[in-house]
């Protein structure tokens, strides 16, 4: 079995140059976050969604998996814990 990052490899060689150019770090984190998806057809999805963050070489942490662990937390729960009480400002 190929896996859907050495597939976009194989088709777009640009793609392929940048991912390259990304930290031995920020490539793990991607090719884990890519990995770690159940389905095999939501790793190609999970690749189109990372590409923009990966041409513009920020890692998987800002943007795509950040925004998809807040979708995951009840709305305002992080809200809560940044907001300091008035009382006490």
């Amino acid at each position: 079995m190929e896996m859907a990052h050495r597939e976009r490899f194989r088709r777009d060689p640009r793609f392929k140059r940048v991912f390259e150019v990304l930290t031995p770090g920020r490539q793990r984190g991607y090719l884990y976050h890519f990995a770690a998806a159940k389905r095999s057809a939501t790793r190609p999805a999970r690749i189109k969604e990372a590409m923009p963050a990966i041409f513009e070489g920020r890692g998987s942490r800002r943007g795509v998996m950040k925004r998809a662990s807040r979708r995951s937390h009840p709305r305002g729960a992080s809200d809560r814990r940044r907001a300091a009480p008035a009382s006490n400002r």
